[in-house]
């Protein structure tokens, strides 16, 4: 099946956001070689049985991001379903999400992190420009920073799944047992950004910071047919919950 998403003119905003620097992923770096390091053992079990170095490398696969499916978003307490198609175009480093909203048709956001690493990332669609209007027409600053500051995790994080393919990957395995892997990821050209994991439960998680706190950029669930069918994200503001994108995979274009 191919996916309907098309390349369209728009005028795409310049995220801005600047670069946080912090700590460096420290002196211990475990190399992942994807290809290489394999193991007959099922990735989605409840209780681990994978060396804790290979079970992100291997998670990392088991991700679709080219996919076709069904959503639903949360803005502040109302729910929008829709149909859906997403496409990775990993040459051109953007990622495309076509909504198909029942009674209002079809919306396209766009997001490129060609130039992630430098701080920047570019955004379109007609859902993004309309929420933004409305949040600058009431004056909201702080829910306009927290949707740029999520959609720039999102671009680092896309980057650093682009990443995966050529087989080495920075991480720093902090925790491990039988049940739960956990640790921390270098990003960036010097390494300045880290994005944190953990998988448990057959759940796969990204976060900007460490801990069960904070709210996470991405959450990897309901594995069906070697991938994630369930994808989420949430925007916050100091714990509230501003939106929620939750996508259920249908089909997977590999």
């Amino acid at each position: 099946m191919q996916t309907r998403i098309r390349k369209r003119g728009c005028n795409p905003r310049n995220g801005g956001i600047r670069k946080n620097p912090s700590a460096g992923i420290g002196k211990i770096v475990f190399t992942f070689f994807v290809l290489s390091i394999t193991s007959c053992a099922s990735l989605f079990n409840k209780k681990l049985t994978m060396p804790p170095e290979v079970i992100l490398a291997k998670s990392l696969e088991q991700i679709c991001l080219s996919a076709a499916g069904r959503g639903k978003i949360i803005y502040r307490g109302n729910n929008y379903t829709f149909g859906y198609e997403s496409l990775l175009e990993q040459k051109e480093k953007n990622w495309a999400l076509a909504a198909n909203i029942p009674l209002h048709g079809e919306e396209v956001i766009r997001l490129g992190y060609t130039h992630i690493e430098e701080g920047r990332f570019l955004i379109s669609g007609g859902i993004y420009s309309s929420i933004m209007d409305t949040l600058e027409r009431k004056k909201e600053k702080r829910s306009i920073q927290a949707i740029n500051h999520y959609l720039k995790n999102l671009a680092l994080f896309l980057d650093f799944y682009q990443q995966r393919q050529d087989g080495l990957l920075q991480c720093l395995i902090k925790y491990s047992d039988e049940y739960e892997v956990s640790g921390r990821c270098a990003l960036g050209q010097k390494g300045e950004q880290n994005l944190y994991w953990r998988f448990k439960n057959e759940t796969l998680t990204f976060s900007e910071k460490e801990g069960t706190i904070a709210l996470p950029i991405l959450i990897f669930s309901r594995p069906q047919n070697g991938i994630f069918s369930g994808l989420s994200g949430q925007i916050g503001i100091e714990g509230d919950l501003l939106l929620e994108l939750n996508l259920l995979t249908d089909e997977c274009f590999r």
